[in-house]
C-alpha cells in the first residue's frame, strides 16, 4: 500500500469512499470548487478591459505626431567686417 493510501486509511475512511477519493469524482469534501461562479465572470471581464487599454494605449502611441521641438536653432552670426 501506498504512504498516501496508508495516510488515508488511519483517517478511517471506507474502501468506499477511498476508491471515490482515488476516482476524483468531486465528492470528498476537500474537493476544489469555485466559491462564486461570478467570480469568473469579472476576472474574465477584467482582463479584456485590460486587453482593450493596451491595444489603445499602443494606437496612441503609434498616431501621435512627432512633437514640435521646443526650441528653434539660434540665428546665424554674421561678422561685422570693420572695411565699408
Amino acid at each position: 500500500m501506498s504512504r498516501i493510501a496508508k495516510g488515508l486509511r488511519i483517517r478511517r475512511y471506507s474502501y468506499k469512499a477511498l476508491a471515490r477519493i482515488a476516482k476524483g469524482d468531486g465528492c470528498h469534501p476537500t474537493a476544489r470548487k469555485m466559491d462564486d461562479p461570478s467570480d469568473l465572470v469579472l476576472a474574465l471581464l477584467g482582463l479584456a478591459v485590460a486587453a482593450v487599454m493596451l491595444v489603445a494605449g499602443a494606437l496612441y502611441l503609434i498616431m501621435t505626431p512627432d512633437p514640435i521641438p521646443a526650441r528653434t536653432a539660434p540665428p546665424a552670426v554674421q561678422a561685422v567686417s570693420a572695411v565699408s
